[in-house]
């Protein structure tokens, strides 16, 4: 039973992070439809650039830990038992 809890843990831990990664995403997809980044600047050229700096800002906010999401799954996968030959 405790292997079960463990799993329903790990489970909502996981959950836990992809929701907030996707709330970071969506929080910076919002920024960049911002004023800052759209219509025209007073001089009549395009407003639409957005500085390095500031995405990559963003993305050093986002967990760095969810690059690795899909090696936890997969460490954390269960493996088959070895099919035992006959004697």
């Amino acid at each position: 039973m405790n292997y079960i809890h463990k799993l329903q843990r790990d489970l909502a831990y996981e959950r836990e992070r992809a929701d907030s990664l996707e709330r970071q995403i969506r929080d910076f997809i919002v920024f960049l439809h911002s004023p800052k980044f759209t219509g025209v600047q007073s001089d009549g050229s395009r407003k639409d650039w957005i500085a390095t700096s500031d995405a990559v800002n963003w993305l050093r906010e986002m967990p760095s830990a969810a690059v690795k999401t899909a090696e936890d799954v997969a460490a954390c996968a269960v493996k088959p038992m070895p099919l035992q030959e006959a004697a």
